[in-house]
């Protein structure tokens, strides 16, 4: 998992860079402009260490704002994989004043349910999720992550439980999943489920 987080926080930097240059745009007027506190660019750039990772929704506001698309790495496009269904999450762009939003921060994304996989969690189909990508998954949270495929270089982006070194569905559907082994490279955590809201037992706001 250190390698492909190590590899992402590599091509988010070299991005931001080719960002900088091609736009024109100084870091803190982006970050002004994108809604986001100077740091969130000003950290990457400056400091070749930088491990960390930027959310899908604030990588989008940067390509609105520039026009410079992101590398494919940074925004994966789902694809079917075998005992999984495509869309298990759809990024979610609903109003600003939503209660949802308040429980977030710069670091998170919304995201709308659309699997069952994790029912048992009290996260149903319809649910909305945020996501914290700067959290470290702990025994027993619900997750989001991807599976890559090397042909394509694409990934299917999926909801489960982290149970380690496995990720587990925890449903009551009759077709169970596989568990999948969290190597960092084919299967990957992205973010840990920090607020559901709209299930039947809300995980509360994690801090």
């Amino acid at each position: 998992m250190r390698t492909m987080q190590s590899n992402l926080s590599r091509i988010t930097r070299e991005w931001l860079a080719e960002v900088v240059e091609k736009s024109g745009v100084k870091p803190t007027p982006l970050a002004t402009a994108i809604g986001v506190s100077p740091s969130t660019l000003t950290r990457p750039l400056k400091n070749e260490d930088w491990s960390g990772s930027l959310s899908t929704s604030i990588i989008a506001r940067i390509v609105n704002y520039t026009g410079i698309p992101a590398p494919k790495e940074l925004v994966p496009q789902p694809v079917q994989e075998p005992g999984f269904r495509e869309d298990e999450l759809k990024p979610w762009n609903g109003p600003t004043d939503h209660p949802i939003r308040k429980m977030g921060d710069n670091v998170t994304d919304v995201w709308r349910v659309e699997t069952d996989a994790v029912n048992l969690e009290g996260i149903v189909p319809g649910d909305l999720v945020l996501v914290n990508g700067h959290e470290t998954p702990r025994s027993g949270d619900v997750v989001v992550a991807q599976i890559y495929d090397d042909d394509t270089g694409n990934a299917e982006t999926v909801l489960r439980v982290y149970e380690p070194p496995f990720l587990m569905q925890h449903s009551t559907g009759a077709a169970q999943a596989k568990p999948l082994l969290v190597d960092g490279e084919r299967v990957a955590i992205r973010g840990v489920v920090t607020t559901s809201l709209g299930g039947r037992r809300p995980i509360p706001h994690r801090r």
